[in-house]
């Protein structure tokens, strides 16, 4: 079962990998991945927080901060290593490689497991009183998410378990927020 899992992954790797989008979908994907294009979200959301929760936001800001720290420290530090799936770059299979191919271990994103624990850290924190953010903050994260798969970095269940990692580290950092 593990293994026609596996095989499905790869079958949906490469129907992801090889779409012929257009030109500006195609740069968009490829330029979300770049820290310097999240800059300006980052500033938004830090402004954001700030300007709006004037007793609360430097305490937020940290919170925020460490959902996402954690949530990489797991992926980047023992997921990764210890599972040791290799990227599929690095596997010798047909496809378009969009960026090159960095570090050798794929299981899990990342980019998935970081933009997931903030997007859900922010939308339990922000939501009941912006609820509008909702649904600019999930796009966004799974925007950078579908784009590691179409780039040629990530399988879809690295990103996948990545996403369900950052949203489970998210929940557990918010209740301690709560808590504290």
């Amino acid at each position: 079962m593990l293994r026609e899992l596996i095989e499905q992954d790869i079958a949906l790797f490469h129907s992801i990998n090889e779409l012929n989008l257009p030109h500006w979908i195609s740069e968009m994907l490829i330029w979300s991945r770049q820290p310097l294009t999240w800059v300006p979200i980052y500033i938004f959301l830090i402004a954001f927080i700030v300007f709006n929760y004037t007793h609360e936001k430097w305490r937020m800001l940290l919170y925020a901060i460490g959902s996402v720290a954690l949530s990489d420290i797991i992926s980047a530090k023992i997921l990764k290593p210890t599972i040791g799936r290799l990227r599929p770059c690095h596997v010798g299979f047909d496809m378009i490689d969009r960026v090159g191919c960095s570090g050798l271990f794929s299981f899990t994103s990342n980019h998935a497991a970081n933009h997931f624990a903030l997007a859900t850290f922010l939308i339990l924190l922000l939501g009941r009183d912006f609820p509008w953010i909702k649904i600019p903050l999930l796009i966004w994260a799974g925007w950078i998410s579908f784009a590691q798969v179409y780039v040629g970095v990530h399988y879809p269940l690295d990103v996948f378990f990545g996403a369900l990692l950052g949203i489970l580290v998210s929940f557990f950092t918010y209740k301690l927020y709560c808590k504290v």
